[in-house]
């Protein structure tokens, strides 16, 4: 059920205040209302609580944060009725910190937030039960936008292309993020990244448990794109069709580095179509759906530090992929590849699930 914030006093409708803070509920009873009233420069500092609000339009160089910086302090709610948040061509000064944004439903894209033109900075926020009809169930982006996006959490959305994460054109940053649960109804599960300019870096993140109910790319899905992986973790990820865990398609050209690819379901774990390729180094292939270094990748297997072991995950079962400390991907195993997969030797002293906020910040601290 979604808590009202309840307050001394509530505006009713939004008043000047003074420039550089505006305070929620304090100068406004909504968040929209400090949106519309904010200059670049200025900091929309909101108290803990949930709020029902869409369609709020962040300006450039305006920072968006909770009272404390952290996700579980405010809640918004888009209440199923739009875009939670939109905006166009904000820079790399503007911010979102410490938020949660759920209930997303736009007649188009980007549920919990859309965007284009854009280098928006994303930090420490989780994107939850949103939904798009089209692009985007979290976050959905266009133009020539090159956000970063670290530390956030992807969880339950839902789309036709891109359940968590959407990207046609520009170069984002994605780092230490955790995709779990997301849902594409055709391709991208986790992430979808579209068109040849679209050169996404994707750094220490885990696809958990994402899906493509319909086709293709449970984890990633790339079409003509060129995403690069560094030190991720692919498990559980689900498609359809082909590549449980990542699909290039259309001459996608996906670079795969560290990383760890194991425990995917149903179809083969990595899979090409229409000239896309998929190339890897230093990674582990292990016990996926239909096979390991088949099809695309299956010339990869001996060279380039490849590997195909039980990464040994502590407690997979209840989401801790933190790893054993006899783990061939630990960061000083044998392979000689440092670290490979997002997440280091855990269990005892040091478990860590990545199954909630909290968790994610310590396994990522």
């Amino acid at each position: 059920m979604v808590r009202r914030l309840l307050a001394g006093c509530v505006l009713l409708t939004p008043l000047p205040t003074l420039a550089g803070s505006l305070s929620v509920p304090g100068d406004f009873s909504k968040i929209r209302w400090a949106a519309q009233a904010a200059a670049a420069g200025d900091t929309i500092l909101v108290a803990c609580g949930t709020y029902e609000d869409f369609l709020i339009e962040l300006k450039p160089g305006v920072v968006l944060r909770s009272a404390d910086g952290h996700p579980d302090c405010v809640t918004i709610d888009g209440g199923d009725q739009e875009t939670v948040l939109f905006g166009h061509n904000l820079d790399a000064s503007t911010l979102i910190e410490g938020i949660t944004i759920t209930g997303g439903r736009p007649s188009n894209h980007g549920g919990g937030f859309y965007f284009r033109d854009s280098d928006v900075h994303i930090r420490d926020c989780v994107f939850e039960d949103n939904y798009s009809v089209n692009w985007g169930g979290g976050i959905a982006f266009q133009g020539t936008s090159s956000p970063t996006i670290e530390r956030c959490v992807f969880r339950n959305n839902e789309a036709l292309y891109g359940g968590g994460l959407y990207c046609e054109y520009g170069s984002p940053t994605v780092d230490h993020c955790l995709f779990e649960g997301n849902r594409s109804r055709f391709s991208g599960g986790g992430m979808a990244a579209w068109y040849p300019s679209s050169s996404p870096l994707i750094t220490n993140c885990v696809f958990r448990n994402n899906e493509s109910t319909f086709l293709f790319g449970g984890g990633l899905f790339a079409r003509a794109s060129h995403p690069t992986v560094v030190s991720c973790t692919f498990t559980g990820n689900a498609a359809d069709e082909k590549g449980a865990a990542i699909h290039a398609r259309a001459q996608a050209r996906v670079t795969v580095k560290r990383s760890l690819i194991a425990f995917n379901v149903g179809t083969e774990s990595v899979f090409c179509t229409e000239g896309g390729q998929v190339q890897l180094a230093c990674s582990n292939v292990y016990k996926n759906g239909e096979g390991n270094w088949t099809g695309c990748i299956q010339d990869q297997a001996i060279g380039n530090g490849n590997f195909s072991e039980d990464p040994l995950f502590c407690d997979a079962d209840s989401g801790d992929l933190t790893l054993r400390a006899d783990s061939p991907c630990a960061a000083d195993a044998a392979s000689g590849c440092g670290l490979v997969g997002a997440l280091d030797v855990g269990c005892g002293a040091i478990r860590v699930e990545v199954s909630s906020w909290g968790q994610v910040k310590a396994a990522y601290r």
